[in-house]
């Protein structure tokens, strides 16, 4: 069920009609460079960064917004350098239904996440003991919100916007909505650099391009992405924190 739902490369107003743009080495190019050359532009400024009289959160959460940024400034000047907007990768109308979705859809990612990491455990067992590394420590305050922001409001919109938006329209075009999605979901999973997380994430990803096909919307995953991290924000920071 879940191939034929991707099988979409002939219906009308799905990615795949788009035929200029990037390519798959192009767009991976342009998706690595503004995936980590913002980490080499703020590392200058870490040394005053440090010196500043704000705690470990705070600081955190200020290098994580400017690289952010410049991020998402980096793929819609390349967007733009294409002669395209941000709506050919998915960024157009809000609908509500696809908050209904990303709830619908999450316990269904969840259950395939844990069968995969437990599978994978039987060849590699020191997976179930690696915890994902976020660097933020225990909140206080008007820290909690800076986390949440972080975690759940821009992360899931960036990380989207490079990988189910940029990356896989190119993808998605030149491979089909399944290899496509196996393609992007596995450079996903790399990106986050532990295995055990990266098993997680690629899981995770899978749903995420089922749901940008399915609204051929960038929000679907947007959303779904943002309630799982907002659930593990509250079992890490809310509940943990007890």
């Amino acid at each position: 069920m879940f191939v034929e739902s991707l099988d979409l490369k002939d219906q009308p107003g799905s990615i795949t009609p788009q035929a200029k743009g990037w390519g798959v080495f192009s767009g991976t190019f342009w998706a690595v460079l503004a995936f980590l050359s913002p980490q080499l532009l703020i590392a200058p400024l870490l040394p005053a960064l440090t010196e500043l009289s704000l705690s470990q959160n705070t600081k955190l959460f200020v290098l994580q917004m400017m690289i952010q940024s410049l991020t998402v400034i980096m793929i819609a000047a390349i967007i733009y350098a294409y002669r395209l907007s941000l709506t050919d990768i998915g960024i157009g109308r809000f609908r509500l239904k696809y908050l209904g979705w990303a709830i619908m859809i999450f316990p269904v990612y969840l259950l395939t996440s844990l069968v995969l990491t437990n599978i994978m455990s039987i060849f590699f067992p020191y997976i179930l003991e690696q915890e994902q590394e976020i660097g933020f420590i225990t909140p206080q305050g008007i820290e909690l919100g800076l986390i949440f922001v972080a975690l759940v409001v821009v992360a899931p919109i960036v990380e989207e916007i490079i990988f189910r938006g940029f990356m896989f329209c190119a993808y998605h075009r030149r491979f089909g909505a399944f290899f496509g999605a196996i393609l992007v979901s596995v450079l996903f999973g790399l990106a986050h650099g532990q295995l055990s997380v990266g098993l997680d994430t690629f899981a995770l990803s899978m749903f995420l391009c089922y749901v940008r096909i399915k609204g051929d919307s960038l929000w679907p995953p947007i959303l779904l992405h943002a309630f799982k991290n907002f659930v593990a924000f509250y079992f890490l920071f809310i509940i943990g924190s007890k």
